[in-house]
């Protein structure tokens, strides 16, 4: 069963600050080319979240939902928020190859699942088929198996055994320990799993180009955050080197959640109330976190505000 049946992603606070960072850094495409001729393919699910702020913040006019609960069509249907967003139906590891890469596209993997062939095949996909100055990204439940009905003392290796498993055919790299897949090491793997695939099809892609025309991948996104599990998002941008120009005009690295090494950037959302929210508000931007404490309000609770305050969100209940 997908999880949009048991959960509403429009009510994820660190979710929601992801979407905007995202948004964010995707308006600096702009030097590759104007941002509303890009395509954006995701996976709306019934709810469409990023494909309504998308839409609005960025102006893509040509938007696709890839969607494999084909029984939900109706549903899917019936949610579709914009004329310009088109459905198609089935698994992304079928549907992905059959759509044409003419144009520049943003693809996001918002998976809620755990690595798989599936996944890597997807990555594929993108790689030897997108145009200089597209973007993948990719979100994985980074959340380590807990094997409880494991002695504690064999739960690394049966760890270890699922991901080797997940990917039956699939290298993993031989320096992962089992040890190392607990709490937040899992997402790192996935990290490097993901980026070992990306490494590999550009080798493929590029044989027998000219320099000039080789494409190289840049990682921009290493995201961790927790509405619950353990998520993870890992993306970057593909360009041809006749392209590199354009890539480094963007100036992603002044965005200060861009992330291009193995360092994420976590996402951890306080809990405050609406009025303590506003008191910081009123004494933001500031350097020192220190300075701005009061009114009560824990000082980790405070860092954890500064750092994703720009892009927040306020649920409110309201009659529409």
């Amino acid at each position: 069963m997908s999880s949009y049946k048991n959960i509403n992603y429009r009510l994820r606070p660190a979710k929601h600050i992801e979407r905007k960072m995202l948004a964010e850094a995707f308006g600096r495409l702009t030097h590759f080319a104007r941002i509303e001729t890009y395509r954006y393919v995701g996976l709306g699910s019934p709810y469409f979240s990023d494909f309504l702020l998308f839409h609005r913040l960025l102006g893509f006019k040509t938007m696709i939902s890839i969607e494999k609960e084909k029984e939900d069509q109706a549903r899917f249907e019936f949610n579709k928020p914009f004329k310009c967003v088109s459905m198609v139906y089935g698994n992304t590891k079928d549907k992905l190859p059959g759509l044409s890469w003419t144009q520049r596209t943003i693809l996001w993997l918002d998976y809620d699942g755990v690595i798989s062939l599936d996944v890597l095949a997807d990555i594929r996909t993108f790689v030897v088929n997108a145009c200089s100055g597209s973007v993948l990204v990719v979100t994985l439940n980074s959340h380590p198996q807990e094997f409880r009905d494991l002695p504690a003392e064999t739960r690394p290796a049966a760890r270890l055994a699922a991901l080797k498993e997940s990917l039956a055919g699939e290298s993993i790299p031989d320096d992962i320990e089992p040890k190392s897949l607990s709490d937040w090491g899992l997402a790192a793997a996935y990290r490097r799993i993901i980026l070992n695939k990306i490494r590999e099809c550009l080798v493929q892609r590029n044989a027998g180009k000219n320099p000039e025309e080789k494409f190289e991948f840049s990682q921009i996104f290493n995201f961790r955050y927790r509405d619950g599990a353990r998520m993870s998002t890992f993306g970057g941008v593909i360009f041809d080197e006749g392209n590199r120009g354009h890539f480094n005009s963007c100036s992603f690295g002044s965005l200060e959640y861009v992330r291009n090494g193995e360092e994420p950037h976590e996402i951890q959302v306080p809990c405050l109330t609406f009025k303590e929210a506003r008191f910081l508000d009123e004494r933001l931007p500031a350097d020192d976190p220190e300075g701005i404490a009061s009114a009560g309000i824990d000082i980790d609770d405070v860092k954890k505000y500064k750092s994703t305050y720009r892009w927040f969100p306020h649920f409110v209940e309201s009659e529409l």
